[in-house]
């Protein structure tokens, strides 16, 4: 028997197979994900990751936090990162301001920052849990509440609430400027504002451990002008997607399947810890469970968008800001709905 003969045939067996891997670890097309923070309005981009989402799509993909939404534009702008996930708002204005990003598909349809108050303030105005959507916008006469800048969304989103109340904001409730985090916690616990606007887990734990009491639950869709709102999307510039739009169906797809392990009660737990270990894991487990089960829902089961979702956006948008709505022609050509359902086929995501 020719043993050098055996050894060297198995020798090429085992070069090819290496060969075979290498060529199929370089397939893997690098995409770069812009994200402001690494927060929990940013889940389904985690859960892509641990599920292995991306790399059954083909993707080698790095989710990039860029530390603020106006880096996340201008990486997006300069081709930094080729993909974000950005407000549907900011898009819009972009879009009218001569950019090309365009929204691609859903990834929050519902208002990020809840409203939590102290229970001093909130049993002092005679509010209890059952109490209706407009008993609760009555009792904001007179209430100081935290924001997280003058004119940021927060800020705009407390003003919005006052109009439906038909309350002067500037006159009749003081808005505390006091950034996000642990000094908004700090002033909650120390009874310094009666409330405050923030995104779990923050909110979550106002009232986990410092006895606060939900006033307007956002991300669960108790204001009717926000439930269902196309809060954050998707988003490409057209330019590189018309360039790549085999990869962009990819990573939406990617992302469909993200959307529904969240909402797939069999998976939802186990999806949970791996994101919570990976990305998380300085964050209480209980408090990890309660603000992840509040933003679930927020994650809609398609990421599928239309022209009634960004026209909505529009005017609720200009209503906010006390701002003209941006002109139809720009409102057309921000979005998109063409990547998002080539990715869903198949996938039985409702």
């Amino acid at each position: 028997m020719d043993y050098n003969r055996i050894r060297l045939a198995v020798a090429g067996v085992f070069a090819g197979a290496m060969a075979l891997c290498a060529s199929a670890a370089l397939a893997n097309d690098k995409i770069r994900v812009g994200l402001s923070s690494d927060g929990l309005l940013f889940v389904p981009a985690f859960v892509a990751d641990v599920m292995g989402y991306y790399e059954e799509e083909g993707l080698d993909v790095e989710l990039t936090i860029l530390g603020g939404a106006t880096k996340v534009y201008a990486a997006l702008v300069s081709g930094e990162v080729e993909f974000s996930i950005s407000s549907s708002v900011s898009i819009l204005r972009g879009r009218a301001g001569g950019t090309d990003m365009t929204m691609l598909g859903a990834a929050m349809d519902q208002h990020a920052s809840n409203i939590v108050a102290t229970r001093q303030w909130f049993e002092k105005t005679g509010l209890t849990r059952d109490s209706t959507y407009e008993e609760r916008l009555k009792a904001l006469k007179g209430i100081t509440i935290a924001v997280a800048s003058a004119a940021g969304g927060s800020a705009q989103l407390v003003r919005f609430l006052a109009g439906e109340a038909g309350v002067d904001p500037e006159r009749d409730m003081t808005l505390t400027v006091l950034g996000v985090g642990d000094t908004t916690l700090a002033a909650f616990a120390r009874r310094r504002v009666d409330a405050i606007t923030h995104s779990s887990p923050v909110a979550v734990q106002a009232i986990r451990e410092h006895d606060g009491v939900m006033l307007f639950h956002m991300s669960g869709g108790q204001v009717p002008a926000y439930n269902g709102f196309l809060y954050l999307t998707y988003t490409g510039l057209e330019s590189w997607i018309k360039e790549h739009e085999d990869q962009t169906v990819r990573f939406l797809r990617a992302m469909q399947k993200a959307h529904k392990a969240i909402r797939d009660p069999a998976t939802a737990e186990a999806v949970r810890d791996k994101v919570h270990a990976k990305y998380h894991a300085r964050i209480d487990d209980a408090l990890y469970a309660d603000a992840w089960a509040d933003y679930a829902s927020a994650f809609p089961a398609s990421i599928e968008i239309n022209g009634e979702m960004v026209d909505r956006v529009n005017e609720l948008a200009a209503k906010v800001e006390n701002a003209d709505p941006v002109l139809p022609e720009h409102v057309a050509a921000s979005w998109t709905n063409d990547y998002a359902a080539e990715a869903a086929k198949g996938l039985n995501a409702n």
